[in-house]
């Protein structure tokens, strides 16, 4: 396996939704999110840059909610993947409503589409990883747990 990479990703709520991301090409949702480059910032930093290039919105970080190791061994991969709860920061020039959906923010990057999904709706909806749908909602949100999928 290749050197272990750490995941950093937001799980940000308002109003009862969810900020979900989409790659291109890709038929599922994701909380945005990335890889953490250790070696210039710290894991928050990290969830705060990757959600501000996928999403343009700027955030506050509170609490790491869960972790997750993801093996992609077609890839020879092996990540840590962390979930953080995080707000949208009051010092944004987007406020959501100014951003219900947008596409090619960064059109260099991987992300086509960033969307607010009502928390009801996400049944209707693929989202990535599978225990997200389980644990939105709950107590778990307070809650620090390695999930073991």
């Amino acid at each position: 396996m290749d050197k272990l990479r750490v995941i950093t990703r937001a799980i940000i709520l308002d109003d009862e939704s969810i900020l979900l991301a989409r790659n291109r090409d890709a038929d599922f949702w994701y909380p945005p999110g990335g890889g953490w480059e250790v070696e210039s910032e710290s894991i928050k930093q990290s969830v705060e840059r990757e959600v501000r290039e996928e999403t343009g919105y700027i955030i506050d970080v509170s609490s790491l909610l869960w972790a997750r190791e993801f093996r992609e061994p077609e890839k020879n991969k092996i990540s840590l993947e962390t979930f953080w709860k995080a707000t949208i920061s009051t010092d944004n020039a987007q406020t959501k409503a100014g951003l219900n959906s947008h596409r090619d923010l960064d059109s260099a990057g991987a992300v086509e589409e960033c969307r607010w999904f009502p928390l009801d709706s996400l049944s209707e909806v693929k989202v990535l990883p599978k225990f997200l749908k389980d644990h939105l909602g709950t107590d778990s949100l307070t809650a620090n747990a390695f999930i073991d999928e």
